[in-house]
């Protein structure tokens, strides 16, 4: 083995020291039983390190600094070019060109960053995600305190998130039931606050013999919920989401918890037609009205009583209108620890067929038509499409089957978009 290869998988003797301390408290049961108690150990520490006030723990000097913003806005610019550069490349079209302000201003941004060489070996498959560890952990930190002390203050009994779905992508998404997560907060909040009188004596002391565990959670381990839970690069936080939640464990067909089908395979339960991108808006009870705990501050009883499928609608990305829904689907969206039963009948399921002048029977998917429609042709006369635009424009001069009044909405749409968007 040459020096270089020892290198890369050498490790110091305290990291084995600090692992083998780790190890020597594990117990063996089945994955979902061992990823429980883990996390119970991890709620332990962080009880201590979060909720105790991080920014006073010794190990967070060194943690990474933040990038500073002049060098996030200069990287973002640079992706910006690269992206829109490589787009062209990759499909035949001229290279954008650039005035000399622009170029000035480019390579100002160049010099932030660091030089040439850095900016040629950035990886443009990737999304840009500046290191921003020192203000994820904090925000973390705040808000695993908040939901120890449970310093809610006056609960709303519902929740609403949104998030937008990138249909063409793929993938499932599921609903997790309000139950299990009450459920799972109770497990982690008492096992962890054993867990952490285990590990400490007093707040920020360390008991004898727990020093090399407490160590490998301070020095080695990564705290990828933090970057999950407060990252810029998926959107502000995951929606419904929380420390004090189970690690989903889904394997085939099987699910360690409940699951409803929101979507997959190209398709949100609900929704008849196809589209590229869906906007979500998802209400369901708040888990912690339903916990059976002492909530401080809370001026209203605990809501009791079976939970039903979360509230979820529909809206268009480009314009925000509704998308309307169907109803009696429960069938497909019940919770179930099965969920590929579901996604199997889905599959079985005749394919949806996109919005078109033949299905937008409705004024608002009337207006979701012509906005797609106005933004493709904008985008046709940006690449310069010849053929893809003479196409739209013959298209649009066959009024006989266009709603009535098209032609307002079509320039109602094109004038509610961005200047940059209409300057071709």
């Amino acid at each position: 083995m040459t020096d270089e290869v020892w290198e890369e998988f050498d490790v110091s003797d305290e990291l084995i020291k600090r692992f083998n301390a780790w190890q020597s408290q594990v117990k063996v049961g089945t994955l979902e039983e061992m990823i429980k108690r883990e996390q119970a150990l991890l709620t332990g520490w962080r009880i201590d390190r979060y909720a105790g006030g991080l920014a006073q723990r010794g190990f967070f000097a060194n943690v990474d600094k933040d990038m500073p913003v002049a060098q996030q806005d200069a990287w973002k610019a640079i992706y910006a070019r690269r992206s829109a550069e490589s787009a062209a490349a990759a499909q035949g079209q001229p290279l954008p060109t650039y005035t000399e302000a622009q170029e000035k201003e480019y390579q100002l941004n160049v010099q932030i960053v660091g030089g040439q060489e850095k900016v040629d070996n950035i990886r443009l498959e990737k999304a840009f995600d500046p290191p921003l560890d020192q203000v994820q952990l904090l925000g973390a930190a705040a808000e695993f305190r908040h939901d120890y002390l449970k310093e809610w203050g006056i609960l709303d009994d519902w929740k609403i998130g949104s998030t937008i779905i990138d249909m063409l992508v793929g993938g499932t998404v599921y609903a997790i039931n309000e139950e299990d997560e009450a459920e799972e907060y109770n497990y982690l909040y008492d096992n962890g606050t054993a867990r952490y009188k285990e590990m400490f004596s007093a707040p920020n002391k360390v008991r004898q013999g727990q020093e090399d565990l407490v160590a490998l959670f301070d020095d080695q381990v990564h705290d990828s919920r933090a970057w999950f839970m407060n990252t810029s690069g998926i959107g502000p936080r995951e929606p419904f989401t929380d420390y004090f939640r189970i690690r989903l464990v889904h394997f085939d067909n099987e699910s360690n918890k409940q699951l409803s089908l929101v979507a997959t395979a190209g398709r949100v339960i609900g929704i008849g037609i196809a589209v590229a991108s869906i906007g979500l808006s998802i209400k369901k009870r708040d888990p912690r009205m339903l916990l059976a705990l002492p909530l401080m501050n809370v001026a209203r009883p605990i809501l009791t009583g079976k939970v039903g499928l979360p509230e979820i609608s529909a809206f268009d990305p480009l314009t925000g209108i509704a998308i309307p829904m169907l109803d009696n689907l429960d069938s497909l969206r019940t919770f179930t620890k099965a969920p590929g039963d579901l996604v199997a009948k889905v599959a079985a399921l005749p394919p949806l067929k996109p919005l078109t002048e033949a299905n937008a029977n409705t004024p608002a998917l009337q207006k979701i038509l012509v906005a797609h429609q106005a933004l493709e042709a904008v985008e046709a006369a940006r690449k310069k499409d010849v053929g893809a635009l003479a196409g739209m424009l013959a298209n649009a001069a066959n009024e006989e089957d266009k709603p009535s009044g098209w032609l307002d909405l079509v320039a109602d749409q094109a004038s509610n978009l961005k200047s940059s968007e209409k300057n071709v």
